[in-house]
């Protein structure tokens, strides 16, 4: 037992070196045989979780599945590392990216709000996943889509909730889902919609108007059902 411990100890120096030389396979090995003579060492299990995020964020020659395989072997050993999660939600976030450009939009949106998961506040993340979704909004008020224009501004917002840019759109899309509800007469769907415009724009003087006719049409309505049942009576 002594000896093991010993041995341990040896290959956990001698790992130190090798990872402070860049040479981090060599270091993750000697660090998995140490950790099996020391299965409890708490040191050991971290610098072994410490050395697969090295490997991950510094060797040049890892593909984006082998970093992410890095970054997982170190999180099953430190799954509350701060630095590792942050680490990884960068390396998400850039490959999210690249995906985008590439036009797999689906799996740039998969690739961004994973990375989110790891870190909330990582700030590129925020910003390329509130503009995907804000670009697709964009597209569907475009089409006349006013539900998924509205559902994916929304999503924006939630990612990037201080950009005035997506409150104004996103007050917008509301008041022309209104407007367009105004052939069909429904008035308390416009001023449901109308009243959510209103609490991003406060100001828009357009939007005051829609939603004062939009009231007005409503309690127009109100009369009549009120002058038909005085009628019956």
């Amino acid at each position: 037992h002594a000896v093991a411990q010993a041995l341990a100890g040896t290959l956990s120096n001698l790992a130190v070196v090798r990872g402070n030389g860049g040479d981090f396979e060599s270091q993750i090995s000697l660090l998995k045989e140490a950790l099996e003579l020391k299965p409890g060492d708490s040191t050991i299990r971290n610098n072994l979780a410490g050395a697969y995020n090295n490997y991950a964020v510094e060797s040049n020659s890892l593909d984006f599945a082998s970093r992410l395989s890095n970054f997982e072997s170190s999180l099953k050993l430190d799954a509350k590392n701060p630095l590792t999660h942050s680490n990884l939600s960068n390396i998400l976030a850039k490959e999210g990216v690249v995906e985008y450009k590439a036009g797999k939009i689906s799996k740039a949106i998969e690739l961004l709000e994973t990375s989110l998961k790891h870190d909330p506040k990582n700030k590129a993340a925020q910003s390329n996943l509130a503009a995907i979704y804000h670009n697709q909004a964009i597209s569907y008020g475009e089409q006349g889509k006013h539900e998924q224009e509205i559902q994916r501004l929304n999503k924006a917002l939630a990612v990037s909730p201080d950009n005035q840019q997506i409150k104004t759109d996103l007050a917008l899309a509301y008041n022309d889902y209104a407007v367009s509800l105004e052939k069909k007469g429904d008035a308390k769907q416009q001023i449901n919609l109308l009243n959510k415009a209103i609490k991003l724009a406060p100001d828009n003087k357009v939007i005051k108007e829609n939603l004062a006719r939009a009231k007005e049409k409503e309690n127009s309505g109100k009369t009549k059902d009120e002058a038909k049942k005085g009628a019956k009576k």
